[in-house]
């Protein structure tokens, strides 16, 4: 007899040691080249002026005595700068400082999320999953800023939260186990951790912990109810014990306000509303990016379905025939890719049907999970809710750069978990079965993740500029570099090493390689800032703050927010404060924040 119901237990368990050792290759290929990565990309992931400065700036902050939220206005959970503050205490403040606890840290994540991606899809697509999350997510830089990968993130709140989510979860899935209260309270606590960075971080997670306990309680396992109730108890005492001991620094309310982190701008200020948020949803154009989603879908099913209908055709056939059939597939998709004229923003929304994906998947898992009480199915449901929920920033728009650096890597994982997992064993336990269909995915990745590093590549490349030095030195491009490395020069010149400087609307990152703090307690002046905290707020601590030794104007085209300038279409009342008191004194580039499409920065002295 032939095919899959003619296979002997024997062959049944050296196809399982085939795809163990495919994985493992897979795997240590990962390993070795996460070291060449990082060689490639040192010193050139943040961007020189947007974001980053930020994380940079804060810890350093606290670590001069300074308090969160009472000293330094934020709007995020309070565990992230806590976090790295530690480390600069620990290690000495400094870019590499953090660049480093980043790597080991982007190290652990990727272990991780190789270990549940193995549990619910197998070796080899936890293989692939780890290669295409340090070649995509972890290491890249994409056209335009930096910031967007787990080495140098523009929020530290996204890759820590996103940790402890996985973090959680795994935990979650041991706590089913009876005597596991230990795993419970450890779930809680992750979770409680995961409260205090972004909130959709803890949607995410929170909803999948949900989805498995229920589908546990379906099913019938025993003790659920107190494992839960550990969890939830030891979540709320997380965030309530962080509360308690920012009360010790200011009063109450503060505090209860700035443990909720970024829950208040979602529910206590109108900047979600900012155009910028909705494009990024995708909810801009609701019409035309459904009709994207759906077209992105079927470009993908017009790729697999022929593989799986070529595995179904040709179950029975030699296994040589059916190793010539997926690579002559391979060999297609990569002339037909190659022969395509993407442009860099093709390749970045090339995901675009992740969340439809995620959701097809999740309802897939749950039905399976609720009918046979299986585990393994409740598990595959839970890390598929996750995915689909981590995708809801970007719902209709869903992108693996921006955003998706951090937000699609569990519908990532997902992916290859679906395809090169559960489909293939639809038909048959042999590790071959199914392998035009796992070539073709493997090659649409491989294909995918050589884009983006081309793209990195391209980024890295134009970073011919060192800004900064020593330890805080790191690569940028022209011509932004090189004004930033003139406006230092200056502030070293002029300004007083225990005097403030003013950077606005954006530029932080002046104040952290210069070593002068703001005279503010408020770090940026953008649109979901003065939304965030009101401009009259800012203004008032401005008046109320001792002088600055300088102001610094950035040129920033903030168009993308709804308002192109500041000092004209917002902010018109900071700039006032600042043209009344201080007047132009150097100048490199354009006169910034004008209509204008060229850089520029302008430093003013007082009056």
């Amino acid at each position: 007899m032939n095919g899959a119901a003619s296979q002997s237990p024997a062959a049944t368990v050296s196809d399982s040691c085939v795809e163990r050792r495919i994985g493992l290759g897979l795997t240590l290929l990962a390993i070795f080249l996460y070291p060449v990565l990082l060689w490639r990309g040192w010193g050139a992931w943040n961007d020189v002026l947007v974001d980053f400065g930020r994380e940079l700036y804060v810890p350093w902050r606290i670590t001069e005595g300074e308090v969160l939220y009472r000293d330094i206005a934020y709007f995020n959970g309070p565990l992230s700068p806590y976090w790295n503050a530690l480390w600069f205490l620990v290690a000495g403040v400094s870019l590499q400082t953090l660049t480093i606890v980043n790597v080991i840290q982007t190290a652990l994540f990727g272990w991780l999320l190789h270990t549940r991606t193995r549990s619910i899809g197998g070796p080899i697509a936890a293989g692939v999953t780890l290669l295409a999350f340090e070649l995509i997510f972890a290491c890249g830089h994409y056209p335009g800023i930096g910031n967007y990968n787990f080495i140098a993130p523009y929020s530290h709140e996204l890759t820590h939260g996103l940790m402890l989510g996985l973090l959680a979860f795994t935990c979650a899935l041991r706590a089913r186990s009876k005597g596991a209260n230990a795993w419970a309270v450890a779930a809680g606590l992750f979770l409680g951790l995961g409260f205090l960075t972004k909130a959709e971080i803890f949607v995410a997670t929170g909803g999948a912990i949900a989805w498995i306990l229920i589908l546990a309680l379906r099913s019938g396992e025993a003790g659920i109810g107190k494992r839960l109730a550990l969890m939830a108890g030891t979540m709320v005492l997380v965030p309530t014990l962080a509360c308690c001991l920012l009360a010790t620094a200011m009063p109450f309310g503060e505090a209860l306000y700035g443990t909720l982190g970024s829950w208040t701008g979602i529910f206590a200020s109108q900047a979600s509303e900012l155009f910028f948020y909705k494009a990024y949803m995708g909810i801009d154009r609701i019409p035309e990016n459904l009709g994207a989603l759906f077209s992105s879908a079927g470009k993908l099913l017009a790729i697999i379905a022929p593989a799986a209908l070529l595995d179904l055709w040709q179950r029975r056939a030699s296994l040589a025939l059916r190793v010539g059939l997926a690579l002559a597939y391979a060999a297609v998709l990569i002339a037909v890719f190659a022969r395509s004229e993407w442009t860099p923003l093709d390749w970045l929304l090339i995901a675009r049907f992740m969340p439809l994906f995620a959701l097809v998947a999740l309802v897939v898992a749950s039905v399976l999970a609720w009918r046979k009480g299986s585990r393994t199915w409740g598990e595959r449901a839970g890390f598929a809710l996750f995915a689909f929920l981590m995708t809801l920033k970007m719902i209709l728009i869903a992108m693996l750069a921006h955003y998706g650096f951090a937000l699609a890597v569990a519908g990532a994982a997902l992916f290859a978990a679906v395809l090169l997992g559960w489909v293939p064993r639809l038909f048959g336990p042999r590790s071959s079965d199914g392998l035009v269909l796992r070539v073709a995915v493997i090659t649409m990745i491989g294909i995918t993740a050589s884009a983006y590093w081309l793209m990195s590549e391209q980024s890295f490349s134009e970073k011919t500029i060192t800004v900064g030095s020593g330890q805080d030195s790191f690569r940028a491009a022209p011509p932004r570099a090189v004004f930033v490395n003139d406006l230092l020069g200056v502030i070293d010149e002029r300004v007083g090493t225990s005097q403030t400087v003013l950077v606005m609307p954006e530029g932080i990152m002046a104040n952290y390689l210069s070593r002068r703090r703001s005279p503010t307690r408020h770090v940026n002046f953008m649109p979901p800032e003065l939304e965030l905290f009101g401009e009259e707020e800012i203004l008032r601590d401005l008046r109320e703050a001792p002088p600055a030794a300088a102001v610094v104007l950035v040129h920033k085209d903030t168009s993308e927010y709804g308002f192109p300038l500041f000092g004209t279409h917002y902010g018109e009342k900071l700039m006032r404060y600042a043209t009344r008191r201080y007047q132009p004194d150097w100048l490199r580039g354009d006169p910034p924040l004008q209509p204008t499409t060229r850089f520029g920065i302008g430093l003013l002295g007082p009056r």
